[in-house]
């Protein structure tokens, strides 16, 4: 597992503002690297592979 990627964002009024969009499989920057499959919801137990939090800088 990695802890960050560098990918060149782009604005756009079709995401709310707060929300990233990063589609998974990209060579460049896979955010599958990013996120964990251990158990993250307290009743099921599945992994919240649909949500993370993320820290955005410009580079």
């Amino acid at each position: 597992m990695i802890d960050s990627i560098k990918i060149k964002a782009h604005i756009t009024e079709g995401i709310l503002p707060g929300v990233v969009n990063l589609p998974p499989g990209w060579a460049e920057a896979n955010v599958n690297l990013l996120v964990t499959c251990r158990p993250g919801d307290p009743i099921s137990g599945a992994p919240l592979l649909k949500l993370s939090f993320c820290r955005i800088r410009k580079c």
